[in-house]
């Protein structure tokens, strides 16, 4: 028989035949390895606010052998304190105890690290606000630090008001004391700035300080101003000062509010309205030291230095238009600066010498880093107008530095810093001061102590 083909023989079946390929649904993959621990790079024991730190987090599985291309989640316990980015970077921001935590798969892992804000000796700022100056930061960067590394921001809401922020300068710790000085700078006369408050912002690590400038008719306008933050332990020496925040009666003020290196208590008399006077329980016999007096609270009344007894008490005036009257304000003995920094201070205590003829304060209450004396001068022929000179110190014009000036048993007397040059081929600094009656404007002549610190 035949076929269609013409061929003979058994009829042939073609069957289709079905292979398996690779890659299809059946495939059998292992399971990876389940996260059975974490562990992460350490932190230092300690780190300061403004360091930052890579850390390194490893997955492991139940034989310890590396799990890999397992995602990381890294958390802080207080932001506050220092925050993690998604790859591990630890920046310190605030003070306190803080844990990092790295979490894989649900295992997590933490290292933690005690943060401060800063060193204690470093805890120290100063700026000048002008007058005329916008609300972007400070005026005259000779004349503004942040020994922090922090910055300093101005804002200046209304007229006469304004409120400085000095970074990483807050109270974080409890056994941590600070200051504020304040003194006036040019920019018209009968013009008087005072200091409201301060205190610890709400992110725990900056500073805030406000400030208000008043005319002679007890108005706020514009004024300019010389901001001074000190914080126990940062000068050298015998330091003390005490806020009076009660000022309608006999005081101990809180131990937040006093600083005093001897270590003894300092406490506050109220004699009469006005009339206060500062036990101060830091004498150390024959070496150099001065006061200085920053006021608080409404313009009503300005205070000023008295008399004082080395190195054991100081007298303060507060004085209005009219009569004594009660008012807030800040105190504080000096007798060193900056550890290895230029400082020079004296108290100018004749207020009507010869016409540009120089004489040389007190020994006692006059001392200057480079252990040279300072000089002062009556300059030209108008009432209240100064020259202080800081022998060796010219080139502080060009690095950071600032000026205090204190009235000193003058009234209703207020003093400002007009100026600064330097003289003598460079070498020396000259500060010019100007000395007022704070209601009418009128110059007057005055006794006043200065303060040059680096």
């Amino acid at each position: 028989m035949k076929n269609r083909l013409g061929k003979t023989g058994v009829t042939m079946l073609v069957l289709p035949v079905l292979f398996a390929c690779a890659g299809t649904s059946d495939e059998v993959v292992s399971p990876q390895p389940a996260v059975a621990s974490v562990i992460v790079s350490p932190l230092p024991a300690q780190m300061v606010a403004g360091d930052v730190a890579q850390l390194t987090a490893t997955a492991w599985d139940a034989r310890h052998t590396p799990v890999t291309a397992r995602p990381i989640v890294w958390t802080s316990s207080d932001s506050l304190v220092a925050s993690v980015s998604a790859t591990g970077r630890v920046t310190v921001v605030g003070h306190g105890t803080v844990a990092i935590t790295a979490s894989v798969d649900g295992k997590v892992a933490a290292v933690t690290t005690s943060a401060v804000l800063t060193r204690k000796e470093r805890r120290l700022a100063y700026t000048v606000v002008a007058h005329d100056a916008p609300a972007s930061g400070p005026s005259l960067p000779n004349a503004s630090e942040n020994a922090t590394g922090g910055g300093i921001s101005v804002a200046h809401p209304t007229l006469g008001d304004y409120s400085v922020v000095f970074d990483r300068l807050a109270r974080a710790d409890s056994s941590w004391r600070e200051t504020v000085m304040l003194s006036m700078r040019s920019g018209g006369m009968a013009t008087h700035c005072h200091v409201n408050d301060w205190w610890t912002a709400a992110n725990r690590r900056d500073l805030e300080v406000s400030v208000s400038c008043y005319g002679v008719d007890n108005r706020k306008t514009a004024g300019s101003f010389a901001l001074l933050v000190i914080g126990g332990g940062s000068l050298e020496g015998r330091h003390s000062f005490i806020y009076n925040a009660d000022s309608s009666q006999s005081n101990t003020p809180s131990a937040s509010a006093v600083f005093n290196s001897s270590g003894h208590a300092i406490a506050i008399s109220r004699a009469a309205s006005g009339s206060y006077r500062v036990d101060v329980n830091n004498p150390r016999a024959l070496v150099p030291e001065n006061y200085f007096i920053t006021t608080f609270g409404n313009p009503a009344a300005t205070c000023v230095l008295g008399s004082w007894s080395y190195g054991n008490s100081a007298g303060a005036s507060c004085v209005g238009p009219d009569a004594t009257a009660d008012r807030r304000f800040a105190m504080q003995l000096i007798e060193g600066g900056r550890p290895g920094r230029k400082y020079g201070f004296a108290w100018a205590s004749v207020p009507n010498p010869p016409l540009g003829s120089e004489y040389v304060p007190s020994l006692t209450y006059q001392r200057m880093s480079n252990g040279r004396q300072v000089a002062v001068a009556r300059d030209g022929v108008a009432n209240g107008s100064y020259s202080v000179r800081f022998p060796g110190f010219g080139t502080l014009l060009g690095e950071r530095h600032t000026i205090q000036v204190s009235p000193y048993a003058s009234g209703r007397v207020s003093c400002a810093v007009s100026g600064e040059n330097a003289v003598n081929d460079g070498a020396d600094l000259t500060v010019h001061v100007f000395c007022y009656d704070r209601y009418s404007g009128v110059p007057t002549n005055a006794h006043f102590t200065i303060l040059a610190l680096e």
